[in-house]
């Protein structure tokens, strides 16, 4: 089982970073982000501290995402 942050083993971190980033912009373009920054504030605050269990030491884009099918993924 890789460590969180490490990457999946079959990418190396850049261009997990690069697919990361690509698929940010392309779901900010094409579903109907919402701005919210008392959620953001609030979701921003759990992910800070999930963060700091991982050896990631880079930033993370975090997207509200106004849709009732989805309910979270990360990339």
């Amino acid at each position: 089982m890789p460590e969180i942050g490490s990457g999946v083993g079959l990418l190396d971190q850049q261009k997990e970073r690069a697919i990361g980033e690509k698929v940010y912009r392309e779901v900010y373009r094409q579903l109907p982000v919402t701005e919210n920054p008392w959620m953001e504030d609030r979701l921003l605050s759990v992910f800070t501290h999930i963060l700091s269990q991982t050896q990631l030491n880079q930033p993370v884009g975090l997207l509200l995402i106004n849709d009732p099918q989805i309910n979270a993924f990360a990339v």
